[in-house]
């Protein structure tokens, strides 16, 4: 990497950090290096790299966005992220989601159905050389992925509209699924949905906007 881009990065990073994040309450100090030393502008297009700091979605492909720095790092807070935690991300885009999870807990399972960025997510993997992370493609995913369940930690990378029981039985005694819950098709709210001895708790935190996630759309049969 030049050292004029290093610098750049570095320097956008710390930005975000002091003018974004601790500004509005993100405060956990492992959550804040990480999302400084996993360098946001690997993970978006070329044409994006100036942008990859500021507080806004960036289209990664397909419709599909990366999530703002500060309603990224709010849904990690709420996670309540332990070392031991297992966690599950649902939309797992371009793998940039579970590459900082992947240095605050002990396992990921990252899920996404589209192929072309379960590829992308696989190659920085690679080249990222991380541990203990299992990316999978799934047909659907807000069937999440059962097969590795429980999980202590949910994470939805996009916005739900609402959310099926079959996503929420898969957290363990005392898991937390954080996500965006649209309110109408531009703005919601960060909510935490616990499984608190068998019963689900919702409670809802700080506004925010970004896209719905395919399969979280509205239908009958879904709860909320």
């Amino acid at each position: 990497m030049p050292k004029h881009k290093l610098k750049t990065s570095e320097l956008q990073a710390n930005n975000m950090v002091l003018g974004q994040l601790i500004t509005n309450a993100v405060l956990d100090e492992t959550i804040l290096q990480m999302l400084v030393d996993i360098k946001r502008e690997d993970f978006v297009p070329p044409s994006m790299y100036n942008c990859a700091y500021i507080d806004n979605d960036i289209e990664i492909g397909d419709g599909r966005t990366m999530l703002a720095p500060l309603t990224f790092a709010r849904l990690l807070q709420l996670a309540e992220i332990e070392p031991s935690c297992r966690a599950l991300i649902i939309g797992g885009g371009n793998g940039y989601a579970a590459a900082v999870f992947s240095e605050l807990v002990g396992h990921v399972v990252a899920v996404d159905s589209n192929s072309e960025l379960i590829a992308r997510a696989m190659e920085h993997s690679t080249r990222l050389g991380l541990k203990d992370v299992d990316i999978q493609q799934v047909k659907n995913m807000a069937e999440g992925y059962a097969l590795s369940a429980p999980y202590d930690i949910i994470f939805i990378n996009g916005a739900i509209e609402q959310l099926p029981h079959s996503l929420i039985s898969q957290l363990s005694i005392g898991g937390r699924l954080v996500a965006i819950r649209n309110t109408n098709r531009t703005t919601g709210k960060g909510i935490v949905v616990k499984n608190i001895d068998g019963q689900t708790s919702v409670r809802e935190y700080f506004d925010a906007s970004t896209k719905i996630l395919e399969g979280f759309e509205k239908k009958e049969q879904f709860i909320f």
